[in-house]
């Protein structure tokens, strides 16, 4: 934490870097009311107390930028910092809240001809994130001492200089990115909330922009510099740990940053793809209580009987120390056939649940993904993924390219030993409901289930490759994918079929309808550590 001494030593002999700061300590905003200094990108923010310190309070999938001399954009130079004072509330799950970080506008990740950026996804214990330039790469820090269900706050500090991204978390480095390819210009922070046990708030203080472009400056701001009773009388609250300007910080040697092979997306780009504010994917993380679904929704389904799935000889499964986690995401949606003519996308509404229970075992699940929609009655027992209706859609024109139009649809499930060992046990089931909205001729392109061979798939990540004598294939279905590196697990349509990526997680797509309205999803499978 900062004493009063050095604040006033770096205030006094720093006029120059002073005037070109923002600052926001949310001391003068009033409860419950959106801050001031600000602009709404998505969701919803208020203000907000805890520990007697205000800060602003992010609901679920809100993300704000904040406004720098009445602009939300062109203000950052070549070199500058981010700092800011994060809190995590109680929580049933080290996953279950986030902040994230953009450098761009919007709610998505960048992208800018070869160059793609997802966003900085900060956890109370570590950060992710994933990036192709065009190389594919990804950084996932997480740090053991940082683990706490508990009410926590953290000091952010983001650090850009000649290209070199630096991030410190508690004044630890967690990311460390040498050669960072885009230019920022500005910056916005966001929240995700996914706790279906606690009223888990998630938020940010004390936030301090340094290094602000000298054109975005009033001939105010750069004419006076600031007094000692300035000083004193600007950041009051530091409920964080705050790190100076020039803390180098300590490097954590269990970080890992993978920036190698190709792109799943081989270098594909679609620029028709759209998606509305309150469409579909923002329904994925979408903080509206109460939404209505479809009256022709996904039907009612029994829970399926166990299947007995053999020991495939050719894989020797690796010993468990430890629980590890499953996570289960969705990335893409595509239209195939488009229902819309001309340039008009197809007008998709998605609901996708997944179904794993062990058959044989207690089985605790570890992390629902739930959205606080009533989706959950559609599949009794069932794990909510992406949840839309006509009123939360997504817009997507004709094409096969993949850029990500999801963003944090996922799942985690613990696994033990008995789920790589046991004769018997259930396959993961994906229950699947697609409506295509067209004037007033909306359609069901899909109403159905495809299962996941845990089993193998399980073995297949962990020894990260498919047994030496499989006989990859292309996929069944060539409109949707050329890829001809695709393991069979099992009869097309009725089982997933799955690659590797060059992360070492498994993907495949999953076709959704047939002609005159044909659509696929594509879901991904990674496993982690509690600490990677």
């Amino acid at each position: 934490m900062k004493t009063l001494v050095s604040i006033i030593f770096s205030m006094l002999f720093g006029a120059v870097s002073i005037a070109q700061t923002f600052q926001d300590n949310v001391t003068n905003e009033v409860m419950g009311e959106f801050p001031s200094q600000w602009d709404l990108v998505a969701g919803m923010a208020t203000v907000d107390q805890q520990d007697g310190y205000k800060f602003i309070n992010f609901s679920h999938g809100s993300i704000i930028k904040p406004i720098i001399n009445e602009q939300t954009d062109n203000y950052l130079s070549d070199d500058f910092t981010v700092e800011f004072d994060m809190f995590f509330g109680l929580t049933s799950s080290i996953y279950g809240q986030r902040v994230e970080i953009r450098f761009w506008d919007g709610i998505y990740g960048y992208r800018q001809d070869d160059i793609v950026y997802k966003p900085i996804i900060i956890k109370r214990d570590g950060l992710e994130t994933s990036w192709e330039h065009p190389q594919s790469g990804h950084a996932k820090n997480f740090v053991k001492e940082l683990h706490t269900l508990e009410p926590v706050w953290r000091h952010v500090k983001i650090e850009c200089k000649t290209s070199k991204l630096k991030i410190y978390l508690d004044e630890r480095l967690v990311l460390n990115i040498p050669r960072f390819k885009m230019q920022p210009s500005m910056v916005s922070i966001g929240g995700k909330i996914n706790d279906s046990r606690h009223d888990a708030k998630v938020g940010i203080t004390n936030v301090t922009i340094t290094g602000l472009s000298i054109q975005n400056q009033t001939q105010e701001d750069i004419g006076e510099p600031h007094t000692e009773s300035d000083i004193l009388a600007t950041n009051t609250q530091t409920p964080g740990i705050t790190s100076t300007t020039n803390t180098t910080g300590t490097e954590n040697t269990n970080m890992t940053v993978d920036n190698q092979g190709t792109g799943t997306n081989s270098g594909e780009t679609n620029s028709h793809t759209t998606a509305q504010h309150t469409g579909q994917i923002q329904t994925t993380i979408n903080e509206t209580p109460e939404i209505p679904i479809d009256k022709d929704s996904i039907r009612i389904y029994t829970p399926y009987e166990p299947l007995v799935v053999s020991t495939n000889p050719q894989l020797t499964p690796l010993e468990i120390e430890k629980p590890r986690i499953l996570k289960i995401t969705v990335t893409d949606l595509l239209c195939i056939d488009e229902r819309d003519s001309g340039d008009n996308p197809d007008d998709y509404a998605l609901q996708l649940f997944s179904y794993f229970k062990d058959s044989s075992a207690d089985y605790d699940q570890f992390f629902h993904y739930d959205n606080n929609i009533d989706c959950n009655v559609a599949v009794p027992g069932g794990d909510l993924l992406v949840c839309g209706d006509m009123d939360n859609q997504i817009h997507v024109e004709k094409g096969n390219t993949r850029i990500g139009n999801f963003t944090n649809a996922s799942l985690y499930y613990e696994l033990d030993n008995a789920h790589y060992t046991m004769d018997a046990v259930n396959d993961i089931k994906f229950f699947i409901w697609l409506k295509e909205y067209t004037n007033n001729n909306h359609q069901i392109l899909f109403n159905g289930s495809i299962k996941v061979k845990i089993k193998e798939l399980l073995n297949h990540l962990l020894i990260q490759k498919f047994p030496d004598n499989s006989n990859l294939v292309q996929y069944y279905d060539t409109s949707i994918t050329t890829l001809n590196d695709f393991y069979e697990y099992g009869s097309r349509g009725s089982f997933m079929w799955l690659r590797f990526t060059s992360r070492k997680t498994l993907e495949g797509p999953i076709r959704l309808g047939n002609s005159h309205g044909k659509a696929a999803v594509w879901v991904e499978f990674e496993l982690q550590n509690y600490y990677d």
